[in-house]
């Protein structure tokens, strides 16, 4: 599944991704963070966005009133590389919590 973003994507990739999601925007009258946010939502993901925007956070709930079609669904898959970019292991994961301190 292609992430929402990254510095290590080729521009190859990144060409691909925008022109995609560019496309799609037009189309519904959306941004770009939205239709990547509605991909994630009918595929079953769960989604945390973050914004301390206002207005992004109007626009990252208002994502139920269009639905990507099937084909527009399989061409974001396309966008897939199988290259992960959060590598840490589980016990890696496990110690770097473990010495997380709340700031008060």
């Amino acid at each position: 599944m292609p992430p929402l973003l990254s510095t290590k994507r080729s521009e190859e990739t990144d060409r691909a991704f925008q022109h995609s999601h560019r496309k799609l925007a037009e189309k519904y009258g959306k941004t770009n963070a939205q239709i990547i946010l509605r991909w994630h939502i009918q595929e079953g993901i769960i989604v945390f966005p973050k914004s301390s925007n206002p207005v992004h956070i109007k626009e990252n709930i208002d994502i139920f009133d269009f639905e990507l079609t099937e084909e527009e669904m399989n061409e974001i898959r396309q966008l897939d590389k199988g290259f992960r970019y959060y590598t840490r292991t589980l016990a890696e994961q496990e110690e770097a919590l473990s010495q997380f301190v709340p700031a008060d």
